[in-house]
């Protein structure tokens, strides 16, 4: 599964997680940031084109209809924070990407927040944040592990990752016809994402950026193969088709 796949997986993890009547228990957002300080910036540095990509959910966005205009979000949410991987293996064999990813789940510590979800919950104290925001982590967690698939569909013949519960969901509303779960693959992932995730570190953050931020976080291990369908070689026969004159 790559990095791109993964992040689309975890973000349908946060688009699915159940109602709840206590709105705040509910995760709001999903969002890939490059570091923590883009926590801070304005819509979390997206825009609207991030709609259609698996960078970025949020679920008080897609109630608006996805304005162009106001990209919202609310809290508890999902943030997925790139760390450096290596390489491992020779680049004229089979090699693979391996790298780390942190998640952290955060809400706001502060008395008021106007017409949010975290509003209704300001009287949670720090602890009860973070047992919920890492009991939000685990739930993603076992998502990844148990529920995603790879599978043909008759709309995406070459297959795709997916949720186990999408594809019953898409069948359902009719947007594919049938589907079918290549349990090899899928096995075989399962297998070594367990064995890449015997130990995971789980940290807990306290009054973080301008939100007054706290929750917990989780750091995995993610390994992917770098493989071409057919090798790429240098070409000298169109240099010039570029060059100013």
């Amino acid at each position: 599964m790559t990095k791109n796949e993964l992040f689309r997986i975890i973000a349908l993890a946060v688009a699915a997680h159940p109602f709840s009547e206590e709105r705040h228990k509910q995760l709001q957002t999903f969002a890939v940031v490059r570091s923590r300080s883009e926590i801070n910036g304005e819509a979390l540095g997206k825009s609207v084109v991030d709609r259609f990509k698996p960078y970025f959910y949020s679920r008080r966005w897609e109630a608006h209809g996805y304005n162009s205009n106001s990209i919202e979000y609310d809290f508890p949410a999902v943030f997925a924070i790139e760390l450096p991987g290596n390489i491992e293996g020779s680049f004229l064999g089979r090699s693979t990407f391996c790298y780390n990813i942190q998640l952290a789940c955060l809400y706001p510590n502060i008395e008021h927040l106007d017409n949010t979800i975290a509003a209704r919950a300001k009287a949670l104290s720090v602890q009860e944040i973070e047992q919920e925001t890492l009991a939000h982590l685990v739930y993603i967690m076992r998502q990844v592990q148990s529920s995603a698939v790879f599978a043909v569909t008759d709309e995406d013949v070459s297959g795709s990752w997916y949720l186990e519960q999408e594809l019953e969901f898409l069948e359902e509303e009719g947007e594919i016809l049938s589907y079918a779960i290549d349990s090899a693959k899928t096995q075989t992932f399962r297998k070594r994402f367990e064995a890449q995730n015997q130990a995971i570190a789980v940290d807990y953050v306290d009054d973080f950026t301008t939100h007054k931020l706290c929750g917990a976080t989780l750091t995995f291990r993610n390994c992917e193969n770098l493989c071409s369908p057919s090798a790429v070689e240098p070409s000298f026969t169109a240099l010039n088709c570029c060059v100013q004159r």
